[in-house]
């Protein structure tokens, strides 16, 4: 599997379906927030789309003067306030540099790192007052869009700084062996001093077996992150011999 295709599937929100061996737990499934980003703020930055929202950034870009290698859009990030456009940036280091590129070093400053053999450094960009701004770390991301005062700014929030996915409309097939009895879609519960935000991790990379987990997240109103539970849900017994870098 090449870094091209292993790294979208890594970091993007998108859903997957849930499948099971045996008798399936009971699925509650949760609707899904209906949120947006002006995305037209980056549609003609030089990182065009390639048939997915993985968009490759061009040397000329204005986004690559920032150290974006790659941007990563997601209406999930919709629920942030202030509601700027906003986008996930994704900066290779060792990457040889180019006129107007920063160079990348693997210990700067980041939200978390993804990938395999090749990893990168997972920061955001922001459009705000007509100027694309960088965000390299939680504690800025913290500075501009805490406190947080609603369920969706929770979910938005949590996706933001954990490396961990919303999964919806899930539902039981025959493919995979369940380790529970029941599994609940993305949800946020409000709690007195934030939220409980229910998420998932799927461990991708590595050799098998290649495990699904459940996550809560709690999100304080003041913009304060920490997982507090992590229970595995399922696997596909086909991928236990899958070893990807």
């Amino acid at each position: 599997m090449t870094e091209r295709h292993v790294l979208p599937i890594l970091v993007s929100l998108l859903p997957v379906i849930a499948a099971g061996c045996g008798d399936a737990p009971q699925f509650v499934n949760h609707p899904p927030p209906a949120l947006r980003i002006d995305a037209a703020a980056f549609a003609d930055v030089g990182c065009p789309p390639e048939g997915s929202d993985y968009r490759e950034c061009q040397d000329d870009s204005p986004l690559t003067a920032l150290a974006c290698d790659v941007i990563l859009p997601s209406d999930l990030l919709g629920g942030l306030v202030p509601s700027y456009p906003i986008v996930r940036c994704l900066a290779y280091p060792g990457r040889d540099p180019t006129e107007g590129r920063p160079i990348v070093n693997p210990g700067d400053e980041s939200f978390f790192v993804v990938g395999g053999e090749r990893q990168a450094l997972v920061r955001y960009v922001i459009l705000r007052d007509g100027q694309f701004e960088l965000i390299e770390a939680e504690e800025e991301f913290r500075s501009i869009f805490a406190p947080v005062g609603s369920p969706n700014e929770a979910l938005s929030y949590a996706l933001a700084v954990r490396n961990l996915s919303a999964y919806y409309d899930l539902a039981p097939e025959s493919r995979l062996e369940y380790f529970v009895e029941e599994i609940q879609d993305t949800h946020v519960e409000p709690t007195e001093d934030g939220y409980i935000v229910h998420l998932f991790d799927y461990d991708l990379f590595g050799c098998g077996p290649h495990l699904t987990y459940a996550v809560e997240v709690w999100v304080s109103t003041q913009g304060d992150v920490a997982e507090i539970r992590r229970e595995q849900i399922f696997h596909d017994p086909k991928q236990d011999n899958l070893c990807v870098d």
